[in-house]
């Protein structure tokens, strides 16, 4: 298609093709090519576009090729050429019946378009109507949700999007989630704190080892034995839930006993507990224990222990980590060391499998500009288009785009707001039935 304008011209990509506003030959002559439109007269013949009743004809082009120089007296000539271009293999689309329907992005059917906002009657072939607003009525207004700055709102409370507008869901659209962080240990045992659980001595003590984890670093609890004894350590990390009750709450962990002695041993177990307060934990509230250990182990991945039932308010909470060694009495002195560690130890939860949590302060959506009628006689009905997923939407209506109204019952009156179980406010069906009694004098409706 060739735009109006003046160009220069380039054939350095090997075919000519338009550059800029002009271009210079052998460094003296400078070239431009100007396009513009070609009218008609009534019977055809070419004439200036200023002459009243031309009309631009869409498949013909006046293209002006003009070379100016500067001549040995200084003079500046130039020469001019012009030529008409025409689509001649052309020619006008005519449409005049509509009745195909929409859905044609191309055109090849004479009785299709593209696309239309539900305004118009394209039944009749050969026509095309506005659409009636039904019971006798002149027409209609729809008030679609394609443009959100047509409508006033509070975005926390309301979306429109995707041509709907709807509740925003409070808790983010796929709920809240969250957990506790660097699982692996991997460069260093951040956000992980270390403590004594029944030894205040040296004989329990934790630490993070760089190799040997699951893999990569991972955080061990070593025991040295005392007799008749009960010796235990724990990692802890503190997270918070923004929710109470979270849909899915879950630990994920591996473990291993790298060192084993058993002289002494009565038991020796790992644990984990979710607390609500940091420290020592209590024995029978874990949310997982290994069962009685009685050697050596390699590596073992426990999945998605279920801790739901411990994050009942919405809080800071701790996760802990733990080994414990009981020892019994006899003779001789207690000796040898009892070492377990964890690796790749993950909280987390999600409040998203719960479903969506929606406003209960009954927002509202108004549009920005009354819809005006003139020589309006009555209104003549309302419907509505939603999907309220067992909720309600309730109506107010305005004739002055400042008080609104509700029908009592018997008559329309100024509302002083919409109320729980729509006292105020009316369902659409409600409005239907009575809109032809709404006012007409200022002839706008909101």
């Amino acid at each position: 298609m060739l735009v109006n304008g003046t160009y220069g011209l380039d054939k350095t990509s090997g075919y000519w093709e338009f550059s800029g506003s002009s271009d210079v030959l052998d460094d003296r002559y400078t070239r431009s090519v100007t396009i513009a439109d070609v009218c008609r007269d009534g019977l055809g013949d070419i004439v200036d576009c200023g002459v009243p009743g031309a009309i631009i004809d869409l498949r013909t082009k006046k293209a002006t090729a003009t070379i100016s120089y500067n001549a040995v007296s200084l003079l500046v000539n130039q020469l001019t050429l012009e030529t008409y271009l025409t689509t001649w293999q052309g020619s006008d689309w005519t449409q005049t019946d509509w009745a195909g329907g929409p859905g044609q992005t191309v055109w090849a059917n004479a009785t299709s378009y593209e696309s239309d906002d539900g305004n118009m009657d394209v039944a009749t072939a050969g026509s095309l109507l506005l659409a009636s607003g039904g019971g006798g009525g002149c027409g209609s207004m729809a008030w679609p949700f394609t443009t959100p700055t047509d409508y006033t709102y509070t975005p926390s409370d309301i979306e429109v999007t995707s041509g709907v507008a709807q509740l925003v869901d409070q808790g983010g659209g796929g709920g809240d989630s969250g957990g506790t962080v660097n699982p692996d240990f991997t460069a260093d045992a951040a956000n992980w704190t270390y403590a004594d659980w029944e030894e205040s001595g040296n004989r329990v003590t934790g630490a993070r080892q760089a190799a040997g984890g699951n893999p990569g670093g991972y955080v061990n609890v070593s025991i040295n034995k005392a007799k008749s004894s009960s010796l235990s350590g724990l990692w802890q990390q503190s997270f918070t839930t923004t929710v109470s009750n979270p849909s899915t709450a879950t630990v994920d962990l591996d473990w291993i006993v790298s060192q084993y002695s058993a002289s002494f041993v009565s038991s020796f177990q790992l644990y984990v507990f979710v607390d609500s307060a940091p420290g020592a934990p209590t024995l029978g509230q874990q949310v997982w224990a290994s069962g009685p250990i009685s050697g050596t182990t390699s590596w073992a991945s426990i999945p998605s222990v279920d801790i739901t039932s411990r994050l009942g308010a919405a809080g800071t909470y701790y996760l802990k980590i733990a080994v414990r060694v009981v020892t019994t009495g006899g003779g001789g002195a207690a000796s040898g060391t009892n070492i377990a560690g964890f690796d790749n130890v993950q909280l987390s939860w999600s409040d998203g499998g719960g479903g969506p949590s929606y406003p209960t302060n009954r927002p509202s959506i108004t549009p920005t500009v009354s819809f005006t009628v003139s020589d309006l006689d009555n209104w003549s009905s309302l419907t509505e288009v939603a999907t309220k997923n067992g909720g309600e939407i309730y109506y107010q209506l305005s004739d002055d785009g400042s008080g609104w109204s509700y029908w009592t019952g018997s008559n329309w009156q100024l509302s002083a707001g919409c109320g729980a179980g729509g006292v105020g406010c009316n369902t659409a069906s409600e409005i239907n039935a009575n809109i032809t009694q709404f006012p007409t004098s200022s002839q706008e409706i909101l």
